[in-house]
């Protein structure tokens, strides 16, 4: 997930005046869509309870993480 930006601005492309053509826009909610359910997937194999504080992305538990996945999926499915 870390990077300099490249590889979001080549899957966006250029955003002018702070906004982003719509079809691009839900194409993109699509791919972000799709991503927050594979790593919910992955999340949800891993054992939660005895996850430490560093084992996702270096910086959260398991159970810390699918509950951020969780909340997110729920928030963008209304």
């Amino acid at each position: 997930m870390c990077g300099d930006g490249k590889d979001f601005k080549d899957g966006v492309g250029e955003i002018t005046d702070g906004k982003m053509a719509a079809d691009k826009a839900k194409e993109l909610a699509v791919k972000i869509k799709n991503a927050l359910v594979e790593e919910h997937k992955k999340l949800s194999g891993m054992d939660l309870e005895k996850g430490k504080n560093n084992d996702v992305a270096c910086k959260y538990s398991p159970k810390e993480a699918l509950a951020d996945v969780e909340a997110v999926l729920v928030m963008i499915s209304e």
